[in-house]
């Protein structure tokens, strides 16, 4: 939801989340608390300060391919997201 916004009543209770630039500098903790939320299935309020562009920022990644054992953490390879799907068109 919008910085500052309250949340609908049955939401008001729920823990909230603040996603802000300082979040998305060392996003480790936010997504932490993210993961343990929805693992847990434990309702919660994610409010954005930070502006949503930037986290439509393409991210590009030019480390080796037999080298990506040592990705450093939070590393998402492009193939974990590959839809099967596109291969039937």
């Amino acid at each position: 939801m919008a910085a500052g916004a309250e949340p609908p009543e049955r939401w008001a209770a729920c823990p909230r989340v603040r996603v802000d630039d300082a979040a998305l500098e060392r996003p480790q903790p936010l997504i932490a608390s993210l993961h343990t939320a929805w693992a847990g299935r434990e309702p919660l309020v994610v409010e954005m300060v930070a502006d949503p562009e930037r986290l439509r920022e393409p991210e590009l990644d030019t480390t080796a391919v037999h080298d990506l054992l040592f990705a450093p953490p939070g590393f998402r390879a492009p193939w974990n997201s590959f839809d099967s799907k596109e291969l039937q068109r």
